[in-house]
């Protein structure tokens, strides 16, 4: 990981950098150029070095959270850093929730695969299970990546049965509507 010079932070317009603090400051929003790790409220850790790395959290916690993912980004490309992103869904600070979210979102891309007309490469969710390996977060079992995609063909086909349970609730509604309005026309003519 490079050195940060305070001449390189002065020069940067996507968080105001604070030289008495020695760190980059906005809305709820910090990022402490030393140490490479950034806090948004205070306690969601957005920012850190694992393994030698720059890691930025991605995952959109909220509208503010993905606003302090735009200005680090911006911050970052500013200072020229390196880094690597994933999806930490209770911050950096709890990587087995990133793992668990990792293989939750691998188990339906492989479910979305198998239904789509259109293929597409799942194989990106299965990076990001690797990279938190790498990270230090447990190795994936066969038996865990089975499990995500059984998990997720279940939350499939009860979105299935939601979307046509409310299919039929509308088309009930419609008949209702009819009759009352076929009753209405009966009774004025």
């Amino acid at each position: 990981m490079k050195k940060l010079t305070k001449e390189k932070c002065l020069h940067t317009t996507a968080i105001k950098y604070f030289t008495r603090l020695n760190m980059f400051k906005t809305n709820n929003l910090k990022f402490n150029p030393m140490t490479m790790t950034a806090h948004s409220y205070e306690w969601y850790e957005i920012a850190k070095i694992i393994n030698g790395k720059l890691v930025l959290n991605t995952y959109r916690y909220s509208i503010s959270t993905c606003k302090h993912i735009g200005k680090l980004r911006s911050l970052f490309r500013q200072l020229e850093l390196k880094y690597t992103s994933i999806d930490a869904p209770q911050g950096l600070q709890n990587l087995d929730s990133a793992f668990k979210h990792a293989l939750f979102l691998h188990g339906q891309a492989v479910v979305k695969n198998k239904y789509s007309i259109g293929k597409f490469k799942w194989s990106d969710s299965l990076h990001d299970i690797k990279l938190l390996e790498s990270f230090g977060c447990k190795k994936v079992t066969k038996k865990q990546i089975k499990q995500a995609i059984d998990q997720a063909e279940v939350n499939r086909r009860h979105n299935l049965d939601q979307a046509k349970k409310r299919r039929i609730e509308r088309i009930e509604r419609q008949k209702q509507f009819e009759l009352q309005q076929k009753t209405h026309l009966t009774l004025v003519g």
